[in-house]
């Protein structure tokens, strides 16, 4: 197994089984935390140049 790398078991006349040595997945970078207020802020509409509120 660790020379060749893998191992067939097989059933009469017929492949079944492919054991090969574990490889753990790469490691990822780790997620960077995600800031709610900025993205907040952002959808919310922009105040208009006179700075005065309208009201109905």
């Amino acid at each position: 197994m660790e020379s060749e790398g893998a191992v067939i078991v097989s059933a009469p006349g017929e492949p079944k089984y492919l054991i090969a040595l574990y490889t753990p997945p790469p490691e990822r970078a780790p997620h960077q935390p995600k800031d709610y207020v900025a993205r907040l802020k952002k959808f919310q509409p922009r105040a208009s140049a006179g700075g005065h509120a309208v009201t109905c």
